[in-house]
């Protein structure tokens, strides 16, 4: 059986994590919960689905106190973006939901200098500019979100 070539396996990979950040939008816009009590359901559906396999693996993972509470620190990160992300969609619509989570490249793209130590590089103000451009775009032709 022939095998795809990698840049087309990359592609596909990079259109199934759309289609599922769409799918998650939309189905977080039809469940009647709350974006809080929503992320807690996932975090239990999650939970519940990883037992067993850390019931069954012989080698239980042991973080050192430090990469703990690094670990704990990203997963308050990420469970306030969720509830932020499915609130947002009960209060605008999936649309521009998903139009704003594209800002989250530009974030990460000035927060990690900050926290790395990094140089800011050139592509990262041009990158920022056309994402922002984009989302004003976007929000002033979707009726009703237009912008000032």
């Amino acid at each position: 059986m022939a095998r795809l070539p990698k840049e087309w396996s990359q592609q596909l990979l990079l259109h199934f994590t759309v289609v599922i950040l769409g799918f998650t939008g939309i189905l977080g816009g039809l469940i009647s919960l709350n974006g809080p009590a929503l992320v807690w359901w996932r975090v239990g559906i999650a939970a519940l689905s990883l037992l067993p396999t850390f019931i069954f693996t012989t080698r239980k993972p042991i973080l050192p106190p430090r990469m703990l509470w690094a670990t704990l620190g990203t997963g308050l990160v990420v469970g306030a973006h969720w509830a932020t992300f499915f609130q947002t969609i009960k209060l605008s619509n999936v649309s521009i939901t998903l139009a704003c989570l594209s800002s989250t490249t530009v974030m990460v793209a000035f927060l990690e200098p900050l926290l790395f130590r990094k140089k800011v590089g050139w592509a990262e103000p041009i990158t920022g500019l056309v994402v922002i451009g984009g989302l004003l775009f976007i929000l002033g032709v979707e009726p009703g979100h237009e912008t000032a």
